[in-house]
């Protein structure tokens, strides 16, 4: 939280005048056990952190790769797809069940540790991509699909347009489809937004 090297322009400007020193529940017991997902955490600290991340693993990520938010099309692919055809659900065809997704059948008041659902898991090997937490994408959430292929490097507070993919433990089973969206401003940060990183090439500037 210290390093301005970290952080988008946009984003330093927010953590400045907010004073922000950590995630919101970082010190919360009900948010901050083993291997729950963090969440309270903005778009600006979820790209400060994968920016870090990034740095810290410089030396053995692949050449042209960072660490880096995906795009609302990356996520879609790994949510969705099977290596033949599109599924509308991580795990294939079935209904969900609490035994596949975190959702708010299992009425829980806060995120549930990671992996608590392997039989959802993702033909690519993913837990957890829909249910449990919404994830923060690099992605406007405007012109769907065509924009989903696209990733932005910055927003700005007042732009109410990021896209956010997965569903979360409080909503109902709609929410834990590949389909589902839901958007917000890169400033909000509530007990159900997270976020997943991935390794890829940059964003093209």
């Amino acid at each position: 939280y210290d390093m301005q090297r970290w952080w988008t322009k946009e984003g330093w400007q927010w953590k400045h005048q907010r004073r922000r020193t950590q995630p919101r529940f970082w010190q919360d017991s009900n948010y901050s056990t083993d291997n729950q997902p963090v969440i309270g955490v903005t778009w600006y600290e979820a790209t400060a952190f994968c920016s870090w991340l990034s740095e810290q693993l410089q030396q053995s990520l692949p050449a042209g790769c960072t660490v880096r938010l995906p795009t609302e099309a990356e996520w879609e692919v790994a949510a969705a797809w099977d290596g033949v055809q599109r599924r509308p659900s991580p795990w294939g065809k079935v209904e969900p069940t609490p035994e596949l997704a975190i959702y708010n059948a299992l009425q829980l008041d806060a995120p549930a540790p990671v992996g608590c659902c392997p039989a959802g898991v993702a033909a690519c090997g993913a837990l957890d991509l829909v249910g449990n937490t919404w994830e923060w994408t690099c992605s406007a959430y405007g012109a769907y699909p065509k924009q989903a292929y696209n990733g932005r490097e910055d927003f700005t507070p007042g732009e109410y347009g990021l896209a956010l993919r997965g569903g979360s433990y409080y909503q109902n089973s709609t929410s834990v489809r590949c389909g589902a969206r839901s958007r917000s401003n890169p400033l909000n940060y509530v007990d159900y937004f997270g976020f997943r990183m991935i390794v890829a090439s940059a964003l093209a500037r």
